[in-house]
C-alpha cells in the first residue's frame, strides 16, 4: 500500500545592504514556507504497519526567500552651529538669564 504525507519546507532569509539608518531592518519580501510531499510504500501484517519504505520526496510548493534590507548609513548628526535648538535664543522675560547655544556663555535679556 502507498501512503503520502506533506511537510513544510523552511524558507531562507537573505539581506541586502541599503543606505538607510545604520541598524535599521526592513522586510522587503516576506518569506513563505514551501511544501514537500513524501510517498511511502507501507507493509501491513494483520492490519498493523510492519514496514515503511520512502519511495519519493518532491517539492510541491517552493519556499519564498525572505529579503531584509539592512541599513548601513552612518548618521552624521547636526553640526550646523547656526541653528538654535527649540526654546533657546528667543526673546524671553526681562531679567532672565539664558545660555547661548554651544558656547557656555550667558547673556542677560533686556
Amino acid at each position: 500500500m502507498r501512503k503520502s504525507r506533506t511537510e513544510e519546507v523552511a524558507y531562507n532569509t537573505g539581506s541586502i545592504e541599503r543606505p538607510i539608518g545604520r541598524g535599521v531592518r526592513q522586510v522587503k519580501t516576506p518569506g513563505q514556507k514551501g511544501v514537500k510531499t513524501i510517498v511511502y510504500t507501507v507493509t501491513k501484517t494483520d492490519g498493523k504497519e510492519t514496514g515503511r519504505v520512502k519511495k519519493s520526496e518532491s517539492i510541491t510548493k517552493d519556499p519564498v526567500e525572505e529579503v531584509v534590507e539592512v541599513g548601513t548609513k552612518v548618521s552624521t548628526g547636526n553640526t550646523n552651529s547656526s541653528q538654535v535648538p527649540s526654546g533657546q535664543g528667543q526673546e524671553g522675560q526681562t531679567g532672565q538669564k539664558r545660555e547661548l547655544p554651544r558656547t557656555g556663555e550667558h547673556t542677560k535679556s533686556s
